[in-house]
């Protein structure tokens, strides 16, 4: 499995650097890049290739790295694009392959871009930042049979095309740093990817821009 002492020193040490930088903002002129991390199976867990719910029950990390833009006022545009990591592929597992399935279960894999809009709430130098978006990736059926005749199991997957999941959350800025917690399969569950997802941003001020937002 991937080692996520990475991904949570990251998400420890972009706030750590930002409070040293902190100053006023206007915060309707601040766009943010954003880390976001949905976490998968557990710290030290470990892939059993010749159980088959390791395949179907696989829980996998989301990473996506994105952006904030402010667009009118205190609404903002958001896109990010995300990807499942220490996925495990079928091929690796100690299983023949069939077409047969007993019971379907899904997968969202792929490029994930996610989209949607965010407001600022908020007074002075805290503003929260409700938002809504749509993730969209490819969806896989995977599924497991039972064939009587070799008395064995068998796995099998097909690519269903690409889906959305949406994705509802609220960030909140203490001027220039961003600390936020999102939800998703709120209308569609997946299977290998778990509905809490932590992220930490940072602001940048549009000293050049000099319209009146």
């Amino acid at each position: 499995m991937k080692n996520k002492l990475t991904v949570f020193l990251a998400l420890l040490i972009l706030p750590t650097i930002s409070f040293g930088q902190i100053k006023s903002f206007n915060l309707n002129k601040v766009d943010y890049l954003y880390l976001s991390y949905t976490p998968g199976d557990g710290p030290g867990y470990s892939v059993d290739y010749t159980d088959r719910y390791d395949f179907l029950y696989q829980y996998n990390d989301l990473i996506e790295f994105g952006g904030i833009v402010n667009i009118w006022k205190g609404l903002n545009a958001n896109i990010g694009f995300g990807f499942a990591t220490n996925f495990q592929d079928i091929d690796l597992f100690d299983y023949p392959q069939s077409n047969n399935a007993d019971y379907s279960y899904t997968q969202l894999r792929g490029i994930m871009p996610n989209l949607g809009l965010s407001y600022n709430v908020g007074y002075k130098n805290i503003v929260l930042l409700p938002f809504a978006n749509t993730i969209i990736g490819q969806e896989w059926q995977v599924f497991d049979y039972y064939d009587g005749t070799w008395s064995r199991y068998t796995l099998g997957e097909y690519d269903s095309g690409p889906y959305q999941t949406f994705e509802f959350g609220l960030d909140i800025v203490y001027r220039n740093v961003l600390m936020g917690i999102s939800f998703q399969n709120v209308d569609y569950y997946y299977d290998n990817i778990l509905p809490v997802t932590l992220r930490v941003g940072y602001g940048f001020e549009r000293k050049n821009i000099k319209a009146n937002f």
